[in-house]
């Protein structure tokens, strides 16, 4: 478990302390619930370990799953008796559209969607927020410039912050917030 630290939250004067732990480790997850008695859970993990299906081994599956499904699980079952008023769970745009090499990811964050969607059935407080790559942060940042380029959709740092803010609304929703243009879909100006 690392140490809370403070930041942007205090210039935005919203009382938060980050924290993170091992979301994996069951132990971990509850002692910190209970310890800490989170008003709001941010659940920001994931694993890339991209293969084609063809190609896919239970190694790559595992690698994906442990800290998107195992770990939002983890966290359900270690804030269940705490009374969250969020829990925002960060999935990705591969759960709704798919993504060439990525069906394990893709799999992994439709868990996150459909955790969200229980808690929210139960009356419990849960979005999942089917981000695509957040340009300026984020584990995709290293291939950003190419994706781009190449028309992929990406949210910058303030699209990214405006969105977040608005999910914060949001119970037992998937939500993907795409930058859609179809200009950058290859479609051309509608003729008349």
């Amino acid at each position: 478990m690392k140490t809370p630290r403070r930041g942007r939250s205090a210039r935005l004067r919203a009382p938060a302390a980050v924290v993170s732990c091992d979301g994996g480790d069951a132990a971990e997850a509850l002692a910190l619930a209970q310890a800490a008695q989170p008003t709001g859970v941010l659940h920001a993990a994931g694993v890339l370990a991209d293969r084609l299906v063809q190609r896919l081994e239970a190694g790559a599956v595992a690698a994906s799953f442990a800290p998107k499904a195992s770990g939002a699980s983890l966290v359900h079952a270690a804030t269940a008796q705490v009374a969250i008023q969020a829990l925002v769970l960060y999935s990705s745009v591969a759960s709704a559209l798919g993504n060439v090499g990525q069906g394990n990811y893709a799999a992994a964050n439709a868990c996150l969607d459909s955790l969200a969607r229980w808690r929210g059935g139960s009356g419990l407080a849960a979005c999942s927020v089917q981000l695509p790559m957040v340009g300026g942060a984020g584990m995709g940042q290293a291939t950003m410039d190419t994706l781009a380029a190449g028309g992929g959709w990406s949210l910058g740092l303030e699209e990214y912050a405006a969105c977040l803010g608005g999910v914060l609304t949001q119970c037992g929703v998937a939500l993907a917030p795409l930058p859609l243009s179809l200009h950058r879909l290859g479609f051309g100006a509608p003729s008349r």
